[in-house]
Order: structure tokens, then sequence, then C-alpha cells
């Protein structure tokens, strides 16, 4: 049985060398200048022989990245001509129907399928949907334009009535965040939707890795990601109103951080509790801000990963932001945005070498950029020790454990997740007793 695993360990790693010899070859050849093609068939050349290479690179690195595999996407069902990917549900419909889903809904439609394809097929890649997919990203591209624009009005209006306005650079940062940025990343892709033509259409159809990896990632499922975001939800609206927010906001929202907070004093007064207590905790300021990024991260990490390092990865970054925290701050720490910058400096790092997963890490450095600027800006506002210690925590463990899910997990791995699981929950189950009592 050891010899066994030895060698199932032996060819896993393997398997990684190769893809990772592979990658680096393919993507020197494609900075060079020659075709895609051309870079793959010279760099499977420089491993060995070409088609045998070619075949078990594809087998196994598919298998390790699930959205590579020449299994996907599926192939189109029989009972309807026309149709076209929704979630994981294929929903058939005639062909003025997909122009009319395509028109409406074109941001969330990515595969389709047609009686001249075998298989699901991008929907940049048929002809007759062009005019329908510029008109829906025009009109996408206007509504949320205007909702940035109107956020950002909303806010500075009515920023003089709230706390927020007693400092100019809360004000200088809320509406830069969230009217100046969404505005012009949206202004940009309204001009370029207006100036599409059907040869950048089909240029867009050609990357498809990210296509593949952005179909994987909408019909992924993520329970473990799911049950995150419903401990937070839980325990932070649990605790509000246990602490009497719809009788006196401030008093409660005042109360409810000092119970279950973090901060030298209270940890060195014996209450090491709340180290637990604080994670799965939230600010009223900034759940709607960690909620969608724990489940975009969450999702992206479990999928590629497993459940098992998201555990880890989400619950080691926590404590070890709570450390930078007591030790580089005196905040009041509340919340698991620690373990949110801990995802970050995962994807950053994990040895994992493919473009769809590189052009992610590009958003994601520059979102650690606009966080350290607004740290910087608002000090007092964030929690930048413990940013800053989840962020390393993640870039480490990254380099530790970053290895696709397909790896299977050391003993030692499955126990640290199941700790962190028991640990969360336990946080979660405390935060609430304490807010009751």
């Amino acid at each position: 049985m050891a010899t066994a695993e030895l060698q199932s360990s032996i060819r896993q790693r393997l398997r990684i060398e190769l893809a990772s010899h592979f990658q680096d070859a393919y993507e020197a050849l494609i900075s060079s200048g020659i075709s895609r093609e051309l870079a793959e068939t010279s760099a499977l050349e420089a491993l060995g022989d070409p088609e045998a290479t070619r075949k078990h690179f594809r087998d196994e690195y598919g298998s390790e990245l699930p959205w590579l595999s020449e299994n996907f996407p599926p192939k189109k069902p029989l009972t309807h001509d026309f149709g076209y990917l929704n979630g994981s549900k294929f929903v058939g419909c005639t062909r003025e129907e997909l122009i009319h889903v395509c028109r409406n809904r074109a941001s969330q439609i990515d595969l389709a399928w047609t009686p001249a394809s075998e298989r699901l097929v991008p929907i940049q890649t048929i002809p007759f949907l062009f005019e329908a997919i510029k008109a829906g990203r025009i009109s996408n591209s206007r509504v949320q334009l205007g909702c940035a624009f109107a956020v950002a009005a909303i806010f500075f209006m009515s920023a003089e009535s709230t706390w927020i306005y007693s400092s100019w650079r809360y004000v200088a940062l809320f509406v830069l965040a969230l009217g100046v940025w969404p505005a012009s990343v949206w202004l940009k892709q309204l001009r370029e939707a207006y100036s599409l033509t059907p040869e950048q259409l089909r240029k867009e159809a050609e990357k498809s890795d990210a296509l593949r990896f952005r179909v994987w990632f909408r019909i992924g499922k993520a329970p473990v990601t799911a049950g995150l975001l419903l401990l937070i939800s839980v325990v932070t609206i649990t605790g509000l109103v246990l602490s009497g927010i719809f009788l006196t906001e401030d008093a409660a929202v005042d109360r409810y951080a000092a119970h279950i907070g973090l901060d030298s004093r209270a940890l060195f007064n014996g209450e090491w509790w709340r180290i637990l207590t604080s994670i799965p905790a939230q600010n009223v300021w900034s759940i709607g801000l960690c909620i969608p990024m724990l489940y975009d991260l969450g999702i992206r990490v479990e999928l590629a990963f497993g459940r098992m390092r998201l555990l880890i990865v989400f619950f080691t970054s926590a404590l070890v932001a709570a450390g930078f925290s007591i030790a580089l701050s005196d905040t009041l720490l509340l919340g698991s945005s620690g373990g949110i910058f801990g995802l970050i400096g995962f994807i950053l790092s994990a040895r994992i070498k493919d473009e769809t997963i590189l052009s992610e890490r590009e958003w994601l450095a520059k979102l650690v950029v606009a966080f350290a600027f607004a740290g910087l800006l608002a000090f007092d506002l964030f929690y930048n020790a413990a940013h800053l210690g989840g962020l390393l925590s993640g870039l480490l463990l990254g380099r530790m454990v970053g290895e696709p899910k397909d790896i299977k997990p050391s003993p030692l791995i499955f126990a640290c997740s199941m700790i962190g699981a028991a640990a969360l929950i336990t946080g979660g189950v405390g935060a609430i007793y304490v807010c009751w009592r």
C-alpha cells in the first residue's frame, strides 16, 4: 500500500513538472511572436515525442485543470435546434428567442448551439448573433455607467448627514471607489461596445481557455463557500439584532463590536475566545464589500484547489491577520477581511501555471494596490495590519499547498481543514452566544 501511494505521489509530481516545463516553453514562444499552434507543437517537441507527449499532457494536465478537458464544453442536446447554456442548465429555444436572449443577457450567456454545431460553442462564433451581442453590450454598459454615477451622487448628497462626512478623506475615498473608478471602467467598455466589429468578436472567441474558465466557474458548485457566506450572514445579522439595532442603532453597533471584537487589551485580560468570535462576524459598513469578495474568491479557490485548501487558507490567514492586528495596531478587529486577503494571496502565489489563472492574478494584483491606496487614504477605517497579515499568509500557503484539487490532499491538510471548519463554526456560535448574553 505504501509503495502504491509513493508511486502515485511521484506520478502526480511529475505531471506538475511536465505541465510547468511545457507552460514555460509555450509562453516564451508566444512572446516571440509565433502562432499558438506552432508554439504548442514546438513546446511539446522540447519535451520529447510530440504525439505521445501531446496526448499525455492533455490527458493529465486537463484533469488537473477541469476547464481544459476535451469533454468541456459538453455536446448539445438533441431536443432543440437552437439553445444556450444558462448556468448549468440547457435551455432550448428558437433562433429568434436566442437572438433576444443574447441582446438582453449578453453578459450572462457564453455558450449556445445551432443546427451547424455538434457541441456548445461561444456565442461570439455564431454570425447571426453579432448585432444582438453588440446591442446587449451597449445597453448593459449604459445601465452600469448610470448606476455608478447614481451611487456616487446619492452617497455624496447624503454624506453631510452621516458620520463619514467628519473627514474629507472618507468622502474622497468613497466617491472614488463607488463612482469615479466604476464609471471609468464602464465608460471604457461602452466605447469598446460602440466600436465592436465582427473581427474583434472572433478574436475574443479565440481566447478559448479564458472562455472555458468563465463557463466552468459559472456552472461549478462550491458548498464550502456557500457555508462560509451563510455563517457570516447569520452571525452578523443575529449579533446586530441581539444587540438591539432596531432600538438604538449607533449604540447597538458599538455594543456588538465591543462584545465580540478583538484587540490587545481584551486578549491580555484573558478573553482569548475573541480570536474566534471576531472572524465570522462583520462590521455593518464592510459586509456589503466582504460578502461579494468572499463569494467570488471562495468559489475560485474551492473549484480549482479543493474544499480543504479553501478552509485552511481562509482560517489560517484570518488567524495570522488577528496576530498582525494585535501586534501592529490598537484597532478593534472585527470581520473576515484577513481571510479574504489570504485567498487573494493564495491565488497570486499558487503553483498552477495557466494563462487563465495568470489573467486572474492581474486583476487581483490591481485590487491589492487599490486597497493599499484606500488604506493609506483612510487608515483609521481599514484594518491595514490585518490585511497585510492575511495577504502574507496567503502568499506563503500558495507556495506550500497551492496544488490543483485533483492532487489528493495529505492527511495533515485534511486534519487542518477539519480543525479550521470546527473553529469557524465554534466562533460563530460563540459570537451569537456572547451577544445574546
